[in-house]
């Protein structure tokens, strides 16, 4: 989990915002079968306190387990405080970016605006063209051109190869005993847990070695600075009487933090001890991944871009963990971190969302701007949904952008994301980066491929998401919650009203900026050309037809900014097609604005199909 200016009481481990740095907590929620996070980090008897990672959430004297969920909740929203510290999730965030971490979460507004936009762009060159009125004629089908330059990273590019360290860490006073190997090591104090052995230190640093070694040798991301400096990686014993912290070693809980300027993983007794083979907890596999994701957070805090992007701080890290134990197992994987779910089901969530779509209808920013609440006594208020909550979990995103620009482009984004530290933007605005036409293009294309999970190998599992959440009650996650919205039915198809052959969708799922809408629709007996007329509120909108054929295949239209919209049909699976409605916004506008459109029927289309029948299958 993203940290911020979090401490361990009376410690020097200390989050270094400032350097990237987080601590993050392993308690609440479960891991997914790829051993990834699900609702991020797990229970291990921590305190749940309701409340929100990344925007300053409440503070007690230990780790607190906050915002969790049971069954499909949003989960993975804990976070590690201590007394006088802030939550840990970037909950100084919400200053660097402009955001409250406190108070009310303003109105949503809808955007009518004529110029959101900062380019241009005809369709085929990233920007969806003007097309004007609706014509007999059908344009061609699309076909998604690549992008230039090819954004990659691999670290050896800039550092060389890296010898393996051979020095022990001598930053925290009370160090007892070490245990070393290869690129990692454990570090206790005195007071050390009687659980905690040979027989789980052992195969926990052979773990980590393992894990990181094919992280870092076949997926080509550096080491951690500690690393990098020629110091072991480090796991640090919580509660034993480091200078990490003043806790009593049963204290439950772990999170990646940093002591003497470089980051570590700092791990309770009951992580560690899951490691050994006679432990008998029924969560020991889940805590053994957490753990490394804790090791994965240390790498994310050595690199220097995304440091205004919290979200991606878990959702690049939950796609790490999955991509390489789905590389490594071979095969396709079935299933994704259940917190993607939020992406797939709810499209109209923009891609930099902490949090989700929250209970005014509006969005947290992607550093959970505007999302963290208290009552008059600081008790934690939720802001959030079941499931959306989790949004930041999610590694659909990270997942497209592996099949669309290539799995080195995230490593990309990581080292080169520095302009603004947000994901989208500095893709645009980053010398070396796409340019802000080619952003907009893959926001476009993430969304349309959405329509009927056209993701690679992650296909499968992008509709698993859909098929295991289908028609959930969203609602508001907890209590004492801010308000009581009215319970949503998940699907990723926007309802919408008709007068005449108008279509107009709900307002409260308008897509905020980034996001998209789905509108299915039900295609004329013998049509062999669909068509829609595109109205959009103002710029930075596009639409564009999608369908799958009987034989599996998916087929694009011609993207436009507004007008005519078509697509050539033939052999359409259930006779549907799928109008994609995206906005293509990549600098945060606050969260609040909701970007409004109609669309008109036109030729070959006999009207809207249900929105809760599954017709991405």
């Amino acid at each position: 989990m993203r940290g911020g200016a979090g401490a361990q009481a009376g410690g020097s481990g200390t989050d270094d915002a400032g350097a990237g740095g987080s601590m993050t907590s392993i308690s609440g929620g479960s891991w997914g079968s790829a051993g990834r996070s699900t609702g991020a980090v797990f229970d291990t008897g921590g305190t749940r306190a309701g409340g929100t990672v990344g925007s300053g959430g409440a503070v007690s004297a230990g780790p607190t387990s906050t915002g969790g969920s049971t069954g499909g909740g949003s989960g993975g929203r804990s976070i590690a405080s201590s007394s006088g510290g802030a939550a840990a999730g970037n909950p100084a965030s919400a200053t660097r970016t402009g955001g409250s971490a406190t108070g009310g979460v303003i109105g949503t507004t809808v955007s009518t605006s004529e110029d959101h936009g900062r380019d241009g762009g005809a369709a085929g060159q990233g920007g969806a063209g003007d097309a004007g009125g609706l014509t007999d004629a059908c344009e061609a089908e699309y076909t998604w051109p690549v992008y230039s330059p090819n954004i990659a990273y691999d670290y050896v590019d800039e550092y060389g190869t890296l010898a393996p360290p051979t020095k022990l860490s001598k930053d925290c006073n009370n160090i007892e005993g070490s245990y070393s190997k290869d690129w990692w090591a454990f570090y206790y104090g005195p007071n050390k847990n009687a659980l905690v052995t040979s027989a789980a230190w052992i195969p926990m640093v052979d773990r980590f070695n393992t894990d990181f070694a094919y992280i870092s040798d076949v997926m080509r991301w550096p080491r951690d600075a500690r690393a990098r400096a020629g110091y072991y990686s480090a796991i640090y014993l919580y509660g034993s009487g480091l200078c990490t912290d003043t806790a009593s070693n049963t204290a439950l809980g772990g999170w990646q933090s940093s002591v003497g300027g470089y980051p570590m993983v700092l791990a309770s007794y009951y992580p560690v001890y899951s490691f050994d083979p006679a432990c008998p907890y029924n969560d020991k596999v889940s805590q053994q991944s957490a753990m490394i994701h804790e090791g994965i957070h240390a790498i994310l805090a050595s690199m220097p871009g995304c440091k205004n992007a919290c979200w991606f701080h878990e959702g690049g890290n939950t796609w790490l963990q999955a991509t390489m134990e789905a590389k490594r197992a071979g095969g396709t994987p079935s299933s994704m971190g259940f917190l993607s779910a939020g992406a797939a089901v709810a499209p109209f969530m923009p891609i930099e969302c902490y949090s989700g779509w929250l209970q005014d209808d509006s969005f947290g920013g992607p550093c959970a701007e505007r999302v963290n609440m208290t009552d008059a006594s600081g008790k934690q208020i939720c802001t959030w949904r079941n499931l959306l909550g989790g949004n930041q979990y999610g590694e659909t995103f990270p997942h497209a952008l592996e099949v669309i620009l290539g799995e080195k482009s995230i490593a990309w984004i990581w080292r080169y994301a520095s302009k603004s530290g947000r994901v989208l933007q500095d893709l645009a605005e980053v010398t070396g980066g796409l340019g802000p036409t080619q952003t907009r293009r893959l926001i476009q294309e993430y969304r349309a491929r959405q329509a009927f999970g056209d993701f690679g190998m992650w296909k499968a599992a992008y509709k698993k998401l859909l098929n295991d959440n289908w028609k959930l009650s969203i609602k508001a996650e907890s209590t004492p919650s801010w308000k009581t919205p009215e319970p949503w039915s998940a699907t990723c198809y926007v309802a919408t009203s008709q007068s005449g052959t108008t279509l107009t969708p709900e307002a409260r799922t308008l897509p905020g900026w980034s996001g998209a809408n789905q509108i299915p629709l039900t295609l004329a007996a013998g049509a062999t050309c669909a068509s829609v007329i595109f109205n959009p509120a103002g710029q930075d909108m596009s639409c564009q037809l999608v369908y799958q054929d009987t034989a599996g295949k998916i087929h694009y239209g011609q993207p436009v900014s507004r007008g005519a919209c078509s697509i050539p049909v033939s052999n359409v699976k259930n006779n549907v097609v799928v109008a994609v409605i995206s906005n293509t916004t990549y600098i945060y506008d606050g969260g609040t604005t909701k970007y409004a459109y109609t669309i008109d029927l036109g030729q070959g289309i006999a009207g809207k199909a249900d929105i809760y029948t599954q017709w991405y299958k």
